[in-house]
Protein backbone atom coordinates (compact mmCIF):
# COMPACT_ATOMS: atom_id res chain seq x y z
CA UNK A 1 0.00 0.00 0.00
CA UNK A 2 1.13 3.56 -0.65
CA UNK A 3 2.85 5.33 2.21
CA UNK A 4 1.18 8.40 3.69
CA UNK A 5 2.51 11.63 2.27
CA UNK A 6 4.99 13.50 4.42
CA UNK A 7 3.25 15.93 6.74
CA UNK A 8 -0.16 14.30 6.34
CA UNK A 9 -2.22 14.21 9.50
CA UNK A 10 -2.15 10.89 11.33
CA UNK A 11 -5.39 9.01 11.82
CA UNK A 12 -6.79 9.59 15.31
CA UNK A 13 -5.79 6.87 17.73
CA UNK A 14 -8.47 5.02 19.64
CA UNK A 15 -8.87 6.20 23.22
CA UNK A 16 -7.85 3.64 25.80
CA UNK A 17 -9.74 3.56 29.06
CA UNK A 18 -7.39 2.90 31.95
CA UNK A 19 -9.02 0.94 34.73
CA UNK A 20 -7.84 1.35 38.29
CA UNK A 21 -6.96 -1.80 40.13
CA UNK A 22 -9.09 -2.62 43.20
CA UNK A 23 -8.21 -0.59 46.26
CA UNK A 24 -5.02 -1.84 47.91
CA UNK A 25 -6.32 -2.92 51.30
CA UNK A 26 -3.41 -2.97 53.74
CA UNK A 27 -4.87 -5.19 56.46
CA UNK A 28 -4.94 -8.93 55.88
CA UNK A 29 -5.28 -11.83 58.29
CA UNK A 30 -5.20 -15.63 58.08
CA UNK A 31 -8.04 -15.66 60.60
CA UNK A 32 -11.66 -14.62 60.08
CA UNK A 33 -12.04 -10.84 60.39
CA UNK A 34 -14.91 -8.87 61.87
CA UNK A 35 -14.75 -5.24 60.83
CA UNK A 36 -16.59 -2.70 62.98
CA UNK A 37 -17.24 0.98 62.39
CA UNK A 38 -19.75 3.66 63.31
CA UNK A 39 -21.34 6.70 61.71
CA UNK A 40 -23.27 9.63 63.09
CA UNK A 41 -20.89 10.77 65.83
CA UNK A 42 -20.72 14.39 64.62
CA UNK A 43 -24.37 15.24 63.84
CA UNK A 44 -26.53 17.10 66.34
CA UNK A 45 -29.68 15.16 65.46
CA UNK A 46 -30.54 11.54 64.88
CA UNK A 47 -29.01 8.38 66.32
CA UNK A 48 -25.51 6.99 66.01
CA UNK A 49 -25.25 3.75 64.01
CA UNK A 50 -22.61 1.05 64.34
CA UNK A 51 -22.10 -2.02 62.19
CA UNK A 52 -20.06 -5.22 62.28
CA UNK A 53 -19.36 -7.23 59.12
CA UNK A 54 -17.75 -10.63 58.56
CA UNK A 55 -17.27 -11.44 54.88
CA UNK A 56 -17.57 -14.92 53.43
CA UNK A 57 -14.30 -16.88 53.13
CA UNK A 58 -12.30 -15.95 50.05
CA UNK A 59 -13.96 -12.56 49.47
CA UNK A 60 -11.37 -9.90 48.56
CA UNK A 61 -11.32 -6.34 47.33
CA UNK A 62 -11.61 -7.65 43.77
CA UNK A 63 -15.11 -8.90 44.64
CA UNK A 64 -16.14 -5.48 45.99
CA UNK A 65 -14.09 -3.09 43.84
CA UNK A 66 -16.27 -0.03 44.46
CA UNK A 67 -16.12 -0.22 48.26
CA UNK A 68 -14.12 2.47 50.04
CA UNK A 69 -14.29 4.42 53.24
CA UNK A 70 -17.96 5.49 53.14
CA UNK A 71 -16.97 9.15 53.52
CA UNK A 72 -15.16 8.95 50.17
CA UNK A 73 -18.18 7.54 48.34
CA UNK A 74 -21.24 9.34 47.02
CA UNK A 75 -24.62 8.49 48.44
CA UNK A 76 -25.57 6.74 45.19
CA UNK A 77 -22.35 4.70 45.22
CA UNK A 78 -22.97 3.56 48.79
CA UNK A 79 -26.53 2.53 47.96
CA UNK A 80 -25.31 0.64 44.89
CA UNK A 81 -22.77 -1.30 47.00
CA UNK A 82 -25.06 -2.26 49.86
CA UNK A 83 -26.65 -5.34 48.29
CA UNK A 84 -23.27 -6.70 47.15
CA UNK A 85 -21.78 -6.24 50.62
CA UNK A 86 -24.66 -8.02 52.33
CA UNK A 87 -24.65 -10.80 49.72
CA UNK A 88 -20.93 -11.40 50.30
CA UNK A 89 -21.20 -11.28 54.11
CA UNK A 90 -21.55 -14.41 56.19
CA UNK A 91 -22.68 -12.38 59.19
CA UNK A 92 -23.47 -8.70 59.73
CA UNK A 93 -25.37 -6.62 62.23
CA UNK A 94 -26.19 -2.93 62.59
CA UNK A 95 -27.41 -1.27 65.77
CA UNK A 96 -28.08 2.29 66.84
CA UNK A 97 -28.40 4.41 69.94
CA UNK A 98 -29.93 7.78 70.71
CA UNK A 99 -27.97 7.97 73.96
CA UNK A 100 -25.07 9.71 72.23
CA UNK A 101 -24.30 12.11 75.10
CA UNK A 102 -23.37 9.24 77.41
CA UNK A 103 -19.58 8.85 77.87
CA UNK A 104 -18.31 5.76 76.08
CA UNK A 105 -21.50 5.38 74.00
CA UNK A 106 -19.54 4.94 70.75
CA UNK A 107 -17.24 2.19 72.05
CA UNK A 108 -20.10 0.41 73.81
CA UNK A 109 -22.10 0.32 70.60
CA UNK A 110 -19.15 -1.04 68.62
CA UNK A 111 -18.58 -3.72 71.26
CA UNK A 112 -22.25 -4.70 71.14
CA UNK A 113 -22.10 -5.21 67.37
CA UNK A 114 -18.82 -7.15 67.44
CA UNK A 115 -20.04 -9.39 70.26
CA UNK A 116 -23.27 -10.15 68.41
CA UNK A 117 -21.39 -11.34 65.31
CA UNK A 118 -18.91 -13.37 67.37
CA UNK A 119 -21.79 -15.06 69.18
CA UNK A 120 -23.19 -16.58 65.99
CA UNK A 121 -19.86 -17.45 64.37
CA UNK A 122 -18.77 -21.09 64.55
CA UNK A 123 -15.19 -21.60 63.47
CA UNK A 124 -11.68 -20.34 64.09
CA UNK A 125 -11.57 -17.44 66.58
CA UNK A 126 -12.00 -14.19 64.64
CA UNK A 127 -10.02 -11.01 65.03
CA UNK A 128 -12.03 -7.82 65.48
CA UNK A 129 -10.70 -4.80 63.58
CA UNK A 130 -11.84 -1.49 65.04
CA UNK A 131 -11.64 1.80 63.16
CA UNK A 132 -9.63 4.24 65.26
CA UNK A 133 -7.10 4.04 68.08
CA UNK A 134 -9.37 3.17 71.03
CA UNK A 135 -10.10 -0.48 71.89
CA UNK A 136 -13.70 -1.48 72.47
CA UNK A 137 -14.48 -2.89 75.93
CA UNK A 138 -14.86 -6.59 76.57
CA UNK A 139 -13.50 -7.76 73.20
CA UNK A 140 -10.45 -10.03 73.05
CA UNK A 141 -8.29 -10.39 69.93
CA UNK A 142 -8.93 -6.94 68.52
CA UNK A 143 -6.82 -4.63 66.37
CA UNK A 144 -7.22 -0.85 66.53
CA UNK A 145 -6.54 0.52 63.08
CA UNK A 146 -6.35 4.27 62.50
CA UNK A 147 -8.12 5.05 59.22
CA UNK A 148 -9.32 1.47 59.32
CA UNK A 149 -12.19 2.20 56.94
CA UNK A 150 -9.58 3.04 54.30
CA UNK A 151 -7.19 0.18 55.14
CA UNK A 152 -9.35 -2.87 55.93
CA UNK A 153 -12.05 -4.15 53.57
CA UNK A 154 -14.29 -5.47 56.35
CA UNK A 155 -14.19 -2.15 58.21
CA UNK A 156 -14.99 -0.27 55.00
CA UNK A 157 -17.96 -2.58 54.41
CA UNK A 158 -19.17 -1.91 57.95
CA UNK A 159 -18.88 1.84 57.41
CA UNK A 160 -20.89 1.66 54.17
CA UNK A 161 -23.68 -0.44 55.69
CA UNK A 162 -23.94 1.80 58.75
CA UNK A 163 -23.94 4.95 56.63
CA UNK A 164 -26.61 3.73 54.21
CA UNK A 165 -28.95 2.58 56.96
CA UNK A 166 -28.52 5.80 58.94
CA UNK A 167 -29.06 7.96 55.85
CA UNK A 168 -32.27 6.08 55.11
CA UNK A 169 -33.49 6.68 58.64
CA UNK A 170 -32.64 10.39 58.48
CA UNK A 171 -34.50 10.64 55.17
CA UNK A 172 -37.56 9.13 56.87
CA UNK A 173 -37.25 11.56 59.77
CA UNK A 174 -36.90 14.42 57.31
CA UNK A 175 -40.37 13.67 55.99
CA UNK A 176 -41.67 14.11 59.55
CA UNK A 177 -39.55 17.20 60.32
CA UNK A 178 -38.82 18.82 56.93
CA UNK A 179 -37.91 22.25 58.33
CA UNK A 180 -34.43 21.07 59.41
CA UNK A 181 -33.22 19.90 55.99
CA UNK A 182 -32.10 16.48 57.20
CA UNK A 183 -32.53 14.99 53.73
CA UNK A 184 -29.48 17.08 52.77
CA UNK A 185 -27.49 17.44 55.98
CA UNK A 186 -28.31 14.10 57.68
CA UNK A 187 -28.50 15.84 61.06
CA UNK A 188 -25.20 17.71 60.76
CA UNK A 189 -25.06 21.35 61.96
CA UNK A 190 -25.45 22.91 58.52
CA UNK A 191 -26.43 26.54 58.07
CA UNK A 192 -29.91 25.45 57.00
CA UNK A 193 -30.27 23.24 60.06
CA UNK A 194 -29.08 25.92 62.50
CA UNK A 195 -31.33 28.59 61.02
CA UNK A 196 -34.28 26.24 61.40
CA UNK A 197 -33.34 25.61 65.02
CA UNK A 198 -33.22 29.35 65.64
CA UNK A 199 -36.73 29.71 64.22
CA UNK A 200 -38.46 26.52 65.32
CA UNK A 201 -36.34 25.21 68.20
CA UNK A 202 -35.24 21.57 68.60
CA UNK A 203 -37.36 18.44 68.35
CA UNK A 204 -37.16 15.13 70.16
CA UNK A 205 -34.52 13.79 67.76
CA UNK A 206 -31.97 16.49 68.59
CA UNK A 207 -29.04 15.75 70.88
CA UNK A 208 -29.30 18.24 73.69
CA UNK A 209 -25.64 18.91 74.49
CA UNK A 210 -24.29 19.02 70.91
CA UNK A 211 -27.27 21.08 69.74
CA UNK A 212 -26.77 23.68 72.46
CA UNK A 213 -23.03 23.88 71.72
CA UNK A 214 -23.59 24.22 67.97
CA UNK A 215 -26.19 26.95 68.44
CA UNK A 216 -23.96 28.84 70.87
CA UNK A 217 -21.06 28.79 68.40
CA UNK A 218 -23.31 29.75 65.50
CA UNK A 219 -24.84 32.67 67.40
CA UNK A 220 -21.44 33.94 68.48
CA UNK A 221 -20.25 33.95 64.86
CA UNK A 222 -23.35 35.91 63.85
CA UNK A 223 -23.04 38.32 66.76
CA UNK A 224 -26.15 37.05 68.52
CA UNK A 225 -26.47 36.45 72.22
Amino acid sequence: PARAAAGAAEAPRPRVQVRRAPHDWEFHSDRPVIGVDEVGVGPIAGPMHACAVMLKPGITGADLPAVRDSKKMSRRAREDCLESILDKSIHWICRSTRDTDRPGARLALLAECASAVKAVWVGAPPVVVVDGNLPVPGIFDQVCLVRGDDRCLEVACASVVAKVLRDRLMSTLDAEFPVYGWIRGMGNPTEEHLEALETHGPCGHHRRGPTENAMRTWRNKRGKS
